[in-house]
């Protein structure tokens, strides 16, 4: 049997209805059984901090807007000043390089949302003022939709996916020389997951379909792989995209 090995990306497409490729992965994952799938924690890890990444940083840089305020002598606010707020926290943030706009956006909309829900329960209608560390206190706590949708899915496949072996410590030495000396030129969890993918192969006797939805990431991981002989041969590099031309 062939197991499905994802990426970072293919579970972000996976979990999330807007993203650009959900329908593509979600066509691939149906040709597989349950056991046949094996998310590692390492595309787990990565997985959980960029799928929180955009609303994260938006609450923290909300709250230090809404702290400001109080040092101006401000105690509540209305919806629509938290929206304001909340609009100049996004911009402060839109240009990092590790934000993307998109996402951000839907954080945006999600936590203004969740605020205006928040003030209606309290008195019916939004247009009242708040206090402002009532606001923040209910924001700090607010789940993710989406990751909240992950986390449940994920859990479900770490328990009744496939279970891989103990690696013997002479693979572990020997993948980790190899990673060594061939100074992968790879973002730190990107080379972390090619890593673990060569090791969980080299390990046992199955063949491995490894999703893909980063390109970059499909073209330089596949050179790494097809130059490590004892994994020759068992592991099927699957883009999740348009073919590279």
């Amino acid at each position: 049997m062939s197991l499905f090995f994802p990426d970072t990306s293919t579970l972000i497409s996976l979990f999330d209805e807007d993203e650009p490729l959900h329908s593509r992965a979600s066509e691939i994952i149906r040709k597989y059984r349950v056991g046949e799938v094996f998310v590692p924690m390492s595309v787990q890890a990565e997985w959980q901090s960029r799928s929180v990444r955009e609303h994260n940083r938006l609450v923290i840089n909300t709250a230090i807007f809404l702290d400001n305020k109080r040092k101006e002598g401000k105690e509540s606010i209305n919806i629509g000043e938290f929206n304001t707020i909340v609009d100049n926290a996004a911009n402060k943030i839109r240009n990092e390089p590790s934000i993307e706009p998109r996402k951000l956006d839907r954080a945006r909309f999600t936590l203004q949302k969740e605020i205006s829900n928040f003030y209606k329960n309290s008195y019916g209608v939004s247009a009242h003022s708040k206090s402002i560390a009532d606001i923040k206190e209910y924001m700090m706590k607010l789940s993710y939709t989406f990751f909240e949708r992950g986390t449940g899915v994920i859990t479900f496949f770490v328990q009744h996916g496939y279970s891989h072996p103990d690696i013997p410590e002479e693979i572990e030495k020997k993948v980790k020389m190899f990673i060594s000396q061939q100074r992968i030129d790879m973002e730190t969890q990107d080379a972390m997951i090619l890593s673990d993918l060569i090791r969980y192969v080299a390990a046992d006797g199955e063949v491995y379909d490894f999703v893909v939805g980063d390109k970059k990431f499909y073209k330089k991981g596949k050179k790494y792989v097809d130059s490590y002989d004892s994994v020759k041969g068992r592991i099927n590099f699957v883009l999740l995209g348009a073919p590279l031309l």
